[in-house]
């Protein structure tokens, strides 16, 4: 629920009960003063001591009436003055707490965070968009606009942050500036462009990943700035198909892409590696298979052992999931004892 409906809700429940004070303590100015002979101001201050139950004593009913009328202040006045507050009351501890709940989870989630990835909103495919980044050693923040939806998902553990993309305040909280990616996976695809745009006003170079389900949409979503597109119908479509003809291959095709028993991981080849072949990284100890190699924009599918690598190759590693993070960082430098060999 947002600020401004518990706002309306609140006027909406107080209304009444504020009405009702209201008409009560008119009631006891007009009527006490009229049976004390007290000024109006003297009786407004009695009225308003004996509902809010401070009873000071300074102003006593000497009067038959008054007394009467002090016995309907009492009786209406606790139960009207006691719900009137509870209201309020309610209203402002809630505020507080979701306000604190969201400012530890913007500062600890958000601008202590490096490499981390962005999830834009929050359904079945950002759960385990989530999931899977988490396994992979990530850490991710989600991001919805909905406070009721981010109690729960905090409930849950899940690192999330409340705000719009609309807001520029919020870029500087998820520190975007820091952020590895950004995931989109709505529903709705002008949703998907929205968002885009508007992330794309603030950053222009940080990969924005989204899933789609429209190939007429595919060059839009290019052109409003998506790095990345997925194809979420289509994978699970070949995959169905694929369980009924290769069901072995299938279930390998779910291992590979999931934190399974086998997986793929993606690195790039450092300077220290520049002009060594896959051969010698073998002899280092890669224990991993490099099934494609990424150089200038040109894939090389399943490269033999004589093949040289250069600097700034994205490899693809496919291998057991325990051996692979040994062989990302044998890739990513510590070769002391590979030069010497």
């Amino acid at each position: 629920m947002s600020l401004r409906e518990r706002v309306f809700r609140l006027i909406r429940e107080s209304t009444i009960p504020l009405l009702g004070l209201i008409a009560l303590i008119l009631f006891g100015t007009i009527t006490f003063s009229m049976a004390e002979g007290l000024p109006f101001f003297d009786s407004f201050y009695w009225t308003i001591t004996v509902i809010s139950t401070v009873g000071f004593g300074d102003i006593t009913p000497t009067t038959i009436y008054g007394k009467l009328i002090f016995i309907l202040l009492v009786i209406f006045g606790l139960s009207l003055f006691g719900y009137f507050i509870t209201v309020i009351s309610s209203f402002i501890t809630e505020e507080k707490v979701v306000r604190t709940l969201f400012s530890y989870f913007v500062a600890d989630g958000g601008k202590k965070l490096r490499d981390h990835v962005i999830l834009i909103g929050w359904n079945g495919y950002i759960k385990y968009a989530y999931e899977e980044i988490v396994a992979n050693g990530i850490k991710p923040l989600v991001v919805v606009e909905d406070e009721d939806l981010a109690k729960h998902l905090a409930r849950e553990k899940v690192n999330v942050v409340v705000g719009s993309l609309a807001d520029p305040n919020l870029y500087s909280k998820i520190n975007i500036k820091d952020a590895k990616a950004i995931i989109i996976a709505s529903d709705d695809h002008s949703k998907t462009i929205l968002h885009t745009l508007k992330i794309r006003k603030v950053n222009n170079s940080i990969p924005i990943i989204a899933a789609y389900s429209e190939r007429e949409l595919e060059d839009v979503l290019k052109q409003a700035g998506v790095t990345k597109l997925v194809n979420i119908p289509e994978l699970g479509g070949r995959l169905l198909a694929n369980q009924v003809f290769e069901p072995i291959a299938a279930e390998a095709a779910i291992d590979l892409i999931s934190r399974g028993n086998l997986d793929l991981s993606e690195e790039t080849i450092p300077s220290s590696l520049d002009g060594k072949n896959i051969s010698e990284l073998k002899r280092a100890g890669l224990t991993s298979k490099i099934i494609s190699i990424k150089r200038r924009g040109v894939i090389i599918p399943n490269p033999d052992d004589d093949f040289v690598l250069n600097t700034g190759d994205e490899v693809v590693l496919l291998g057991v999931s325990k051996e692979l993070d040994k062989d990302k960082e044998l890739i990513k430098g510590k070769y002391g004892s590979f030069k010497d060999k």
